[in-house]
């Protein structure tokens, strides 16, 4: 990860001779946008009725269109010799093709095979995607950005009525409405372009690692970005998502040596919200979501569904019943108190989906993962002062906080999906290139001895 956070947007907006750089970046921005057109909710019904009768509406037609047209440029991506395959066989990206596979294999025993087979085919193609980056991968906050203005601008035009008469287009109160049949959350962040705890994870990561890449020559033309990134993850209320924040930018400042900005944070905050009761309850209620303590304590009702997720399982070993299952058969329905279609655990989602072989594929994931991460962040220091590796080590603090308290990489084709396979190929990349680098070293010749 070469590209420092001057250049991250310099490919969209400079004149001049177009370089072949430039045309790649284009080329995978105008994918990227592709893909979260299939992202957006335009259905007013519940996801349970899409495996009824004539439940294959004009979203799901959509969607299989447009990813079978993804499918043929990823396929173009192989034979043109684009794809980097040679990191489907390298550690922590290797592990993860592993786990789609096992994904795609579920198809056979699924109970709902052509919906396995689509969603897990999204994978093999989002996979073999973002491979084909190479050094386009550094634009990730560009991508990352790109989502955030795409979920406000659906936001803005919910809530000042420029609809155009489509009533999909709806802003957080009927979008919990809709979903939960609960108004107590309406003031949440949230489109039919994303869902709070979408959005907040994205954003966070993005937040973090545009402060690991930030020189501090930077720090004003970037700080607008980050700054943008960061309010839109507060007001979702995303406690996984702002709390993998905080940390990885607290990460980030006390590696560098300026944990000013947190002391004097930490300085006023405090005796404000002893002095100005209102201030406190504010901010506690904020925290609380409007929730009662024993609402909280649950982890927002999850510990609930993580009982019925587990039964689930284990009454489906050793196979599951099938990657993404919880489509075909909710962990909780709507007759009981609501569509609940996946298990809000990593562990938990892949033992229903795809029992055994799907924990066991989960786990070397997330193994893979962690010895990448402690690998990279031995790369020596650069003009910043600290290891390169830092930065992906900060935005995995969120993405991994996601897999704890959510479905993680568990999941069809979404935006913390996508950006988390980007992460493993460039842990992978990072790691191989530190590999190399030492293979060279080991191959020059020994100093010659003094004297």
């Amino acid at each position: 990860m070469t590209t420092s956070t001057s250049e991250i947007y310099a490919p969209a907006v400079s004149a001049g001779p177009v370089t072949k750089a430039q045309r790649d970046f284009r080329r995978a921005m105008a994918i990227w946008i592709v893909i979260l057109t299939t992202f957006v909710t335009v259905r007013l019904r519940d996801a349970e009725d899409l495996l009824k009768p004539g439940g294959i509406d004009t979203q799901a037609k959509y969607q299989i269109l447009v990813w079978g047209f993804l499918g043929l440029i990823a396929l173009r991506c192989i034979l043109c010799r684009r794809a980097d395959l040679k990191q489907l066989i390298q550690s922590p990206l290797m592990w993860f093709a592993i786990f789609v596979s096992t994904a795609v294999m579920s198809t056979a025993y699924s109970i709902s095979p052509p919906l396995t087979l689509f969603r897990s085919g999204q994978l093999v193609i989002a996979v073999l995607l973002v491979v084909s980056l190479r050094e386009q991968i550094d634009r990730i906050y560009v991508f990352i950005t790109v989502y955030i203005a795409a979920n406000w601008m659906f936001f803005l035009m919910a809530n000042t009525g420029l609809t155009f008469g489509l009533d999909w287009i709806r802003g957080p109160g009927n979008e919990y409405m809709f979903y939960n049949r609960d108004t107590f959350l309406s003031w949440r962040f949230a489109t039919p372009l994303g869902h709070p705890s979408q959005i907040s994870v994205v954003g966070a990561a993005g937040v973090v690692g545009l402060l690991a890449r930030t020189r501090d020559w930077q720090w004003n033309r970037n700080f607008p970005w980050i700054a943008f990134l960061a309010v839109t993850v507060l007001l979702t209320i995303s406690r996984t998502a702002i709390a993998g924040m905080l940390a990885g930018s607290f990460l980030i400042f006390a590696l560098r040596g300026k944990l000013l900005p947190f002391i004097l944070a930490i300085g006023i905050v405090a005796p404000v919200t002893v002095m100005i009761p209102s201030v406190g309850e504010s901010l506690l209620y904020y925290v609380m979501r409007g929730q009662s303590a024993e609402e909280f304590k649950s982890l927002t009702g999850r510990s609930e569904i993580y009982e019925l997720g587990i039964k689930r399982a284990a009454e489906s070993l050793p196979l599951g019943e099938g990657f993404v299952a919880g489509r075909a058969k909710a962990i909780v329905s709507k007759e009981v108190g609501g569509s609940i279609v996946h298990s809000h655990n990593l562990f938990i989602e892949s033992g229903v989906g795809m029992g055994a072989f799907g924990i066991i594929a989960c786990a070397m994931v997330l193994i893979s993962l962690f010895v990448a991460l402690f690998r990279v962040i031995k790369i020596p220091p650069d003009d910043r002062g600290f290891s390169p590796g830092w930065e992906p080590f900060a935005i995995c603090i969120p993405l991994i906080a996601f897999c704890v308290l959510d479905r993680g990489f568990a999941s069809p084709a979404d935006p913390f999906l996508c950006i988390f396979v980007t992460v493993l190929s460039m842990l992978t990349q990072m790691n191989s290139a530190e590999a190399n680098r030492l293979v060279v070293r080991s191959d020059l010749p020994l100093p010659e001895s003094a004297g």
